[in-house]
């Protein structure tokens, strides 16, 4: 019932049909309260949808608390947006987005801000495969001084400086490619230690290359610090994992610093179900909208 073989076919639903659907993969077809997660529940006779929680009387429907709380655009528009941020490898931008819907910047903008809200689950967060293997580097987001028009040129901004530059830490399983990864102030000693630490178990083997953050790490680790290949010792599977992101990054016109994190969120998402079917990708994210509802309130301070 809920199958589709493309996104041409999934967009010929109607609206019902995405109801449907997320009832079924959020709800397996049993309305749960968001209100008292274990009260009886009653169908509403008078509104199409809608359910009413024992416990509070109060009126849900499956949007509610969820990410399309409140939202004015129609389902299969956020289905279409899902698909092509989290199914299609490049991801899409905002204007690109808005022009495929037809809908204004500022709506196709918030629609993807909500949809990368989904993607900061902690389904991925911490590596923890007891005793696993890693590898851990950072990369920069901002160009290069050096390609920049003479007035916009930044002095000693060169290698790891990050006086122009944003800074993400990453850390991926040797075995299962599966990858967290984060925007840092820096790439000081102190930091560098600190994502590692909170990401990755106590014990396992870390490989990096030799830059001085990582210098400690072998107090908590199997640490093997490498400039080129030697075995196992080697930084390549990460190093990979950044050109995709980097791709991503740039269809993208300009990403504010504030928002920075949540394209990275997206990315590591992606990344992380990249051997999953395009339905199962779908299912999956959609799946985790419930209980992340932000309001452009919210997103425009920054939360």
């Amino acid at each position: 019932m809920f199958y589709f073989k493309s996104i041409k076919e999934l967009l010929k639903k109607d609206e019902q049909w995405f109801i449907d659907y997320l009832e079924a993969i959020i709800w397996n077809g049993n309305p749960v309260s968001p209100f008292v997660p274990n009260a009886k529940v009653y169908e509403s006779k008078t509104r199409k949808n809608t359910y009413i929680c024992g416990e509070t009387k109060k009126y849900f429907t499956i949007k509610t608390k969820s990410i399309f709380e409140r939202s004015k655009v129609k389902l299969s528009d956020f289905f279409y947006a899902g698909y092509m941020m989290f199914v299609n490898k490049k991801g899409i931008s905002s204007l690109q987005l808005a022009e495929d819907l037809g809908v204004q910047y500022k709506t196709a903008w918030f629609i993807e801000k909500r949809l990368r809200k989904v993607a900061e689950d902690p389904l991925f967060k911490v590596l923890f495969k007891d005793f696993a293997e890693f590898e851990a580097d950072e990369t920069f987001i901002g160009g290069k001084s050096k390609n920049r028009h003479k007035d916009k040129k930044i002095p000693n901004s060169q290698g790891r400086s990050v006086k122009d530059k944003s800074v993400i830490a990453g850390a991926i399983d040797k075995e299962t490619g599966t990858l967290i990864a984060e925007k840092v102030p820096d790439t000081t000693q102190a930091t560098l230690e600190a994502f590692i630490r909170d990401n990755v178990k106590e014990g396992s083997g870390i490989y990096t290359d030799k830059h001085h953050g990582y210098n400690n790490l072998w107090k908590w680790y199997k640490h093997k610090a490498e400039k080129y290949v030697r075995g196992k010792a080697s930084t390549n599977r990460i190093e990979s994992a950044w050109a995709p992101f980097k791709r991503s990054y740039n269809i993208h016109h300009w990403v504010s610093e504030r928002h920075l994190s949540r394209y990275v969120f997206q990315w590591t998402f992606r990344h992380n179900i990249r051997n999953y079917s395009k339905q199962e990708k779908l299912k999956l994210l959609m799946s985790l909208t419930m209980g992340k509802r932000l309001t452009y309130k919210d997103l425009i301070r920054g939360h």
